[in-house]
């Protein structure tokens, strides 16, 4: 799933533009309160892709609505359910910049 987002961020034809995805997770309270905001100013800022690791299922389903309101297709929720968010963030980064995407990590408190 997560290969198929980033093809669909692709500007059509342009093979030689750099792809930036910018990365973050969220899980528990109160953060997950805070996922409606973050992704409106996600869109108000234009940011080209973003990936939101959650790291619970309530974050998961909030994430996933909220994307469906302002994510505009730009945002993928993905469900990291496991594991320190230090570990998933080792574990992703590595797999964007493999796919060739250039990645920015933004701490979401």
């Amino acid at each position: 799933q997560l290969a198929a987002f980033l093809l669909s961020l692709e500007a059509p034809g342009s093979q030689e533009q750099e792809q930036v995805v910018y990365l973050t997770a969220v899980g528990g309270a109160p953060f997950v309160d805070y996922l409606a905001g973050f992704l409106r100013q996600a869109a108000a800022v234009r940011l080209p892709g973003l990936v939101i690791a959650c790291m619970d299922q309530e974050a998961y389903a909030r994430c996933e609505a909220e994307a469906l309101k302002y994510g505009g297709g730009r945002v993928f929720c993905a469900a990291q359910l496991e594991g320190h968010v230090v570990l998933v963030k080792h574990a992703l980064i590595p797999v964007l910049l493999s796919a060739g995407v250039d990645t920015v990590w933004i701490d979401f408190d």
